[in-house]
């Protein structure tokens, strides 16, 4: 059966435009080379790797190994049932749901995810700091990352870039997932903005340097990626406004860098056995939000 799965061809789905939210004219995926140093790449894939026990698996991705390194908001168990088959028993701090993504925004889960932004500000701000000034043609001192270590700001909530993870699989290679990072109205911009604006948090966001009346919600919302692995066949592919099919082929050192509203997908790609790092599919992604000079 995996013989046979593994020779039929790879599915192309069909992107019903007049299905998709009215986003047009984002342009495409903007490729910035030599934004990260080799030295530093492997910094980043050695916190990785060396915190693997920490990835919190992605729920949504079933079956398949999708893994994410990191904080900020996940969907939590919000049900008052004591049971459920998708949930299972109701969460006790005494199960090790917390590398869960369903389960990692319940309160108990809050302690260690602070303490893990709080490491990756640790280790990983200077070099991410400068791949994102590169990116975004600003200076570093513009680009704010996360809580920034202030002691007033929950740095589990605020979040941090984080690590996605793909272990290798058969089914990747007939698996392609066209989506759009963030909506206007649903998806990441209205928290994001709202977590800059929330009172508890504005006045820190102030002594950092954050001109939060100044935040644009709209088309400034940026996704950025880096790769820090390029097996056979990485790198990503978008739809323009005709629909067409456009791809970029991932290189190390480089930060990709597009709207948060363009439709874009991971390409599928073949099986290999995980003995090497390179056999995993491991990138940083960052949301950013121009806020006057300066971007969060």
């Amino acid at each position: 059966l995996l013989l046979v799965l593994a020779a039929l061809p790879r599915l192309r789905p069909t992107i019903d435009l007049d299905k998709l939210p009215p986003y047009r004219g984002l342009g495409g995926i903007r490729t910035v080379p030599h934004a990260v140093a080799p030295r530093d790449v492997d910094r980043l894939v050695n916190f990785a790797l060396r915190n693997q026990d920490r990835w919190t698996k992605m729920s949504v991705s079933k079956v398949l190994g999708y893994f994410i390194l990191g904080t900020g908001k996940y969907k939590a168990l919000k049900s008052g049932r004591p049971y459920s088959l998708t949930h299972g028993w109701r969460l006790s701090p005494s199960r090790d749901t917390c590398l869960e993504s369903n389960f990692a925004a319940h309160n108990f889960c809050a302690a260690q995810q602070n303490r893990l932004a709080e490491e990756m500000h640790s280790e990983l701000s200077g070099i991410l700091r400068r791949a994102y000034a590169s990116a975004l043609g600003t200076a570093p001192e513009r680009i704010i990352l996360g809580s920034e270590g202030h002691p007033a700001l929950r740095a589990g909530e605020i979040g941090f870039p984080a690590f996605l993870a793909s272990l290798p699989s058969l089914a990747w290679q007939f698996v392609l997932n066209p989506h759009i990072n963030a909506h206007t109205d649903i998806g990441r911009i209205e928290p994001h903005h709202a977590l800059l604006l929330d009172v508890s948090n504005r006045a820190a966001f102030t002594a950092l340097g954050l001109d939060v009346g100044r935040c644009q919600k709209g088309g400034s919302y940026t996704s950025l990626l880096m790769p820090l692995t390029v097996p056979d066949g990485a790198g990503l592919q978008y739809w323009s406004d005709e629909g067409r099919i456009q791809r970029v082929s991932y290189e190390l050192g480089s930060v990709y860098i597009f709207p948060a509203m363009l439709l874009h997908a991971a390409p599928p790609f073949s099986y290999h056995e995980h003995r090497r790092r390179e056999d995993l599919r491991l990138t940083v992604q960052a949301f950013a939000m121009q806020c006057g000079e300066k971007w969060h």
